[in-house]
């Protein structure tokens, strides 16, 4: 079970419309994510029911982003005190799901076996460090750039291809 699939099974418990008691000390409520800050570590939260009370920190269990702003989120109470809360879920809803975007962008797979690490995109896959960078296409074109490019071997080093030009 994912933790996006316990926090549905966690809301979806009757009569849980503004703060419900879990278990002691902890309680659930929802709220809305009003905005970040510190760079997005900081969620800025206000709890269901208190739609004239000032915004308040909150620690966060998942990544938020500016897209979630607006939304409905599930929180934890710590201690039962509605001034420490925990964003630990944001509520799916149809109008919004799949996330604005996600149905268009193209997901990377990584696969890794202690081995090898296998990075797979549909279209691009692009390497970049500063200046430098190594572009994969789906074409098969390999892109390699930078301020200065060095290739070492200590056995041959070898150059094939259709055509090759130097310079």
């Amino acid at each position: 079970m994912s933790g996006r699939d316990v926090t549905d099974a966690l809301l979806s418990l009757p009569g849980l419309e503004e703060t419900q008691s879990v278990t002691g000390g902890i309680k659930l409520a929802l709220g809305e994510l009003v905005g970040l800050a510190d760079d997005g570590l900081t969620a800025l939260v206000v709890l269901n029911g208190e739609a004239d009370a000032a915004a308040r920190a909150a620690r966060t269990m998942i990544e938020l982003h500016e897209r979630h702003i607006g939304r409905t989120v599930a929180l934890l109470l710590e201690n039962a005190d509605p001034m420490t809360p925990i964003v630990f879920g944001v509520l799916r809803e149809a109008s919004n799901w799949p996330e604005d975007g996600a149905a268009g962008r193209a997901a990377a797979t990584v696969e890794a076996d202690g081995e090898r690490l296998v990075v797979t995109a549909k279209e691009r896959l692009v390497l970049r460090c500063g200046s430098a960078s190594i572009i994969l296409t789906r074409s098969g074109s390999v892109l390699i750039q930078g301020d200065q490019v060095l290739s070492r071997a200590r056995a041959v080093n070898r150059i094939k291809g259709g055509s090759v030009h130097i310079n």
